[in-house]
């Protein structure tokens, strides 16, 4: 995988993430009076939405750690002048 592809992913993990604690903070919010969207299975779509954020920071660590692996990795010279 290219560098830039790395980027770019960890961009959109960082999106979908943003996106699952947006569904988890609207349906979390419900007050004990009202009826939970998803009914019986709110349950298991809360701990779903929350393993998918756990499993998507993972993939985002080691990404990054990847592109600083390879950043290290390569030497560059600059020239002044």
């Amino acid at each position: 995988m290219k560098i830039i592809e790395a980027m770019k992913r960890v961009k959109a993990n960082k999106e979908k993430v943003a996106e699952l604690q947006g569904k988890l903070s609207q349906i979390c919010a419900n007050l004990s009076h009202e009826t939970p969207l998803y009914g019986s299975e709110t349950g298991t779509k809360v701990k779903e939405w929350l393993q998918s954020c756990i499993d998507i920071s993972q993939e985002n660590v080691r990404l990054l750690c990847a592109i600083q692996r390879t950043n290290l990795a390569i030497s560059v010279t600059v020239e002044v002048g």
